[in-house]
Order: structure tokens, then C-alpha cells, then sequence
């Protein structure tokens, strides 16, 4: 396995530029200290967003951006806002087929998409906020993690398993019932 991350390869993995090389990739894979610094990086860097708004915390990452609470104050609104984190003309029109495959598409299963943001070279799309908490911790609500169970079970209520998974499964119904998700 090769050496931890630098501080360099930490703050390139934040940059709007950077694209991470895939030893870099492997290795947080294989190495959960390093995992465990890239994230508290993630979450301590406050981007550069378009002027309207003020980010308030970051509610998750991903392969293309990074979705954070934010207010937007033009409208007064409390929104999720999904930022772009490289921006290329590759990733630039992947962002955008997202959000306008997605767009007009309402279900209560689904999160609702707002508008395309683009200040600059900074590319964002807001969308409905939603109250509530991770699905992991929804499933696991107040379960006692010591009742001997199988492992792949062990801390997860099993009602609220089986309502979050039968929500799940009609949202991606309806995302396949748009066309939206290529069947196999």
C-alpha cells in the first residue's frame, strides 16, 4: 500500500480543478485514517458559492459535487444546494443533464430540483431541503444494538427498514417510469 496522503493530495482532492488520480482513489478505499481526513477537509472548506448564497453545512459528497444546506437569500428560502466541485466542459454537461433529466419530475418520493445556478465558472442547482435525517439513522431509530442478531441486521428496526426501503423502491419506479434509469 502506498503512503498516506500529503497536504498537497489532501488539497487538491478539494480543488474545483482537481481531478483525483486513481492510486490516490485506491488508497482512501484501503486507508480509513486518511478517509478521515479528507472528510473533516470536506467539511471544514467552505466553497465559494454564487453571491446569493450562504452556506450553512454540508450535507453530503459525491463523485460530481458536494450538496450543502444553504441559505439563499434572494428568495429568503432555506435550500440543498449541489455544487459542481470540477468543472470542465465534460463535467459541465454532465451537471446539466442531471439537472434538467430530473427537473421537471415530481413525486413524493423524490426530491423536488430548483433552478440552475451559474456565477462565473461556479455551477450549482438548488433543490428542496428536506427535513429529516440520514436513512441509515432513520432505519436504526431506537433499536438496541445488543440483541444478538445477525450482523447485517444487527441496529436496524425492522419496520422502519422495510417502510424506507418500499419508499425507496417507488421513488426509482418513478425515475424508471420517466425514463430516467436505464434498464438492464
Amino acid at each position: 500500500m502506498r503512503d498516506c496522503l500529503s497536504q498537497d493530495e489532501v488539497t487538491d482532492l478539494l480543488s474545483d480543478a482537481a481531478v483525483a488520480d486513481r492510486v490516490v482513489t485506491a488508497h482512501l478505499g484501503q486507508c480509513s485514517d486518511c478517509q478521515a481526513v479528507v472528510d473533516a477537509a470536506r467539511r471544514a472548506h467552505v466553497p465559494t458559492l454564487p453571491m446569493r448564497f450562504t452556506v450553512l453545512r454540508q450535507l453530503g459528497a459525491g463523485g460530481m459535487g458536494t450538496v450543502y444546506e444553504a441559505l439563499d437569500r434572494a428568495h429568503g428560502t432555506h435550500v440543498a444546494l449541489k455544487v459542481l466541485q470540477r468543472v470542465s466542459p465534460d463535467a459541465i454537461l454532465r451537471f446539466k443533464r442531471e439537472f434538467r433529466a430530473l427537473q421537471s419530475l415530481e413525486h413524493p418520493n423524490l426530491v423536488r430540483l430548483g433552478e440552475l445556478v451559474v456565477d462565473g465558472e461556479q455551477w450549482a442547482f438548488t433543490m428542496e431541503l428536506l427535513d429529516g435525517v440520514a436513512f441509515v439513522e432513520h432505519v436504526r431509530g431506537h433499536f438496541d444494538t445488543t440483541a444478538d442478531t445477525a450482523p447485517a441486521l444487527a441496529g436496524y428496526d425492522d419496520a422502519r427498514l422495510c417502510d424506507g426501503l418500499a419508499q425507496l423502491v417507488r421513488g426509482v419506479l418513478a425515475l424508471h417510469a420517466a425514463g430516467k434509469v436505464p434498464s438492464t
